[in-house]
């Protein structure tokens, strides 16, 4: 464990840590285009995303200089659930502005910009941002805990090279996630022309018949009594799927909890609105809540995969909008399915393109297991580097550059 009292506090090292104000006038204030205006919602670990940002006027911007930008400070959301999130303002930038969410740390000894944000976004700067709130509290920073977050003793040129290193692995993970996002979109689109009938595979010309969903499922009614343990009981998690439900939430006898077979579906009826249905792909039995609705798919009629395709669509969303019954929290239960219409091809068509899809996501679940492991790489990296604990020589210019102890 390192002794962050040990090092430097990180006002010993800045020109400035102050936030931005909010702009005067309301909404008024804000303008189609104009000076760009730096949000919480900007600030991105280790980047500035421009893309959806504010604008204000000159004059407002003639108002506000006390959080007037300048190339290479580094910003840091000080308030709301993004709080610590830090970057640097980029060259490119020669006018901006911050809000009141966002601080400003402006550094004065030639410490690199770099260095210092991708410090405040690793596990040792985001661990003393949590102890200056309390222990997670989210009512925000102010300036004098910012200055009191200690700063590894590294001097420049090695933090230049750290965060050149560092940076490297931020644009191969940037890069993956611009190619998720892109796959993604892609797949959307496909998966539905291709769920729809808007684009056939192959010689595929038979004609589709409109069903509703209880036309080619059924209802799982059937109890556990005895037969099967705690072991095989399983929430239903939107992210995750069927997975085993804890211990604490599990009840005690389970012999009423609702069996459901391999490749069927269950959900809980008041959280079918949030998406929270999932596939049997454990390939056997399982139990699930007695409050929850499972159902199967019909032999020959309905392919699970096709369906489960199908589920994760804008149509099925619209409709789980629409259906249901009660007040504030809405149920949907096995009969409601019925009003969820839909077009459907044979069986061996439905099959066809129920492989194409999960080849295609196949591809984007690879990729984010890249990005994940490489993100993973890195912050064990950072945890070397950004610390001293491993070091990284920098030659003269004159001589040949030494290799770095850590892996590039």
């Amino acid at each position: 464990m390192h002794e962050y009292r040990l090092w430097p506090k990180l006002r010993s090292r800045t020109d400035k840590i102050g936030s931005g104000v909010t702009p005067k006038g309301g909404e008024d204030a804000y303008t189609a285009t104009g000076i760009p205006l730096v949000r919480s919602q900007n600030v991105k670990s280790g980047r500035l995303d421009l893309t959806d940002v504010a604008h204000i006027s000159a004059k407002q911007h003639d108002i506000m200089q006390s959080s007037a930008l300048r190339p290479n400070d580094v910003l840091l959301n000080i308030t709301g659930a993004s709080i610590g999130r830090s970057c640097v303002v980029p060259p490119h930038l020669v006018a901006g502005n911050v809000n009141q969410h966002v601080c400003i740390i402006r550094l004065s000894r030639g410490d690199d910009p770099h260095f210092v944000s991708q410090f405040l976004n690793s596990h040792h700067g985001q661990k003393q941002i949590w102890m200056c709130q309390g222990g997670g509290s989210r009512e925000g920073l102010n300036y004098e805990q910012i200055g009191d977050l200690h700063f590894p003793p590294i001097e420049a040129p090695e933090q230049q090279r750290i965060a050149e290193i560092l940076r490297t692995w931020d644009k191969a993970i940037e890069k993956t996630e611009r190619l998720i996002e892109a796959k993604e979109k892609t797949f959307e689109y496909l998966a539905l022309s291709l769920l729809t009938g808007h684009r056939r595979l192959g010689n595929n010309r038979s004609k589709w018949r409109g069903v509703s969903l209880t036309d080619v499922t059924m209802e799982l009614s059937a109890r556990n009594g005895g037969r099967l343990g705690n072991d095989s009981v399983m929430g239903v998690s939107k992210f995750e799927g069927m997975i085993p439900m804890k211990d604490h939430v599990r009840a005690a006898d389970i012999s009423r909890y609702k069996i459901v077979t391999p490749s069927a579906f269950a959900y809980n009826p008041m959280r079918l609105n949030i998406g929270s249905i999932a596939k049997n792909e454990h390939g056997r039995d399982v139990l699930v809540s007695p409050d929850y609705v499972a159902f199967s798919a019909n032999d020959g009629a309905l392919d699970t995969g096709f369906f489960d395709h199908m589920r994760r669509t804008r149509l099925w969303s619209r409709f789980v909008e629409s259906a249901g019954s009660g007040g504030v929290r809405v149920r949907i239960y096995y009969d409601d399915l019925a009003d969820f219409g839909f077009d459907l091809p044979p069986i061996d068509e439905q099959r066809q393109i129920a492989g194409v899809l999960d080849t295609a996501r196949r591809e984007i679940t690879l990729l984010k297991s890249q990005r994940d492991a490489r993100d993973k790489q890195k912050r064990g990296l950072m945890q070397k580097l950004l610390t001293g604990e491993w070091r990284v020589n920098v030659s003269p210019p004159s001589a040949k550059p030494a290799k770095s102890r850590a892996p590039a």
